[in-house]
């Protein structure tokens, strides 16, 4: 699974189980921190492959 993948499922587990305790614009502000996350974990397995492959 890519790290993008990851992000998308991640999220929308946490959207669907936090949808119901917490107000439903609050969520879109843990989307963003996810995909963010998810961004920076991207950008560093692909640095750490380009690093493996040279």
């Amino acid at each position: 699974m890519t790290a993008i993948q990851t992000s998308a499922v991640v999220s929308s587990l946490a959207m669907g189980s936090l949808v119901s305790v917490i107000p439903l614009p609050s969520t879109f502000y843990i989307l963003a921190v996810f995909a963010v996350i998810s961004g920076v974990m991207f950008l560093f397995m692909k640095q750490k492959s380009a690093e493996e492959m040279s």
